[in-house]
């Protein structure tokens, strides 16, 4: 059974690529306009710039993803690794996940996207190694919440050990779903 975007014309024409890259566009455009009424949000260039490429950048990876396989599950697996980068690089530039943003244990959650960038190219980009990959993921970061909690790093700082638990059992969840669509799209 082939979906509506497959049937008319592909992704390529799809009304729902031009909405994915409008996205960037007006998360963006969001601070620039509070700037202007607004003394809380202060961003410099250099905030847009890396805004501009994180937003973008992802934007083109699930873009991507979206022309080179017609699987549903993969496509849904690869946003939500897409995602969670996003997500996991943008907690850690704004707040940091353990203690502050200069906290350099937060490193280890860039080696963890990393991980996954090197796994998905050692799979050649097929759903059964990127599921193991993203597996992977979830156990790395697992582990360091964990060692993270029971070192007490960042238990002092907002949002706490509790806080801290629940933030990064989004992440290790969000790991877990893309894995698991795409060890759904290797067994299609």
């Amino acid at each position: 059974m082939t979906t509506s975007i497959e049937r008319n014309g592909g992704w390529r024409s799809s009304p729902w690529r031009i909405l994915l890259w409008l996205i960037p566009t007006g998360l963006l455009l969001t601070p620039a306009v509070a700037m202007q009424f607004s003394r809380d949000v202060q961003w410099g260039p250099v905030d847009f710039v890396f805004m501009g490429v994180l937003l973008y950048g992802c934007t083109w990876l699930v873009d991507l993803a979206m022309r080179k396989q017609s699987s549903t599950a993969y496509r849904l697996g690869a946003a939500i690794a897409v995602l969670t980068s996003f997500l996991l690089v943008w907690v850690n530039a704004a707040v940091g996940v353990i203690g502050d943003e200069g906290n350099p244990a937060n490193l280890v959650f860039i080696a963890i996207i990393l991980m996954v960038v090197a796994g998905a190219v050692v799979a050649r980009f097929r759903a059964d190694g990127l599921s193991r990959s993203l597996l992977l993921a979830a156990g790395a970061h697992a582990i360091v919440a964990v060692v993270a909690l029971i070192a007490g790093a960042g238990a002092d700082e907002p949002p706490g050990a509790v806080g801290l638990f629940m933030l990064n059992g989004v992440f290790v969840a969000l790991w877990l779903v893309s894995g698991g669509l795409f060890r759904a799209a290797s067994r299609a």
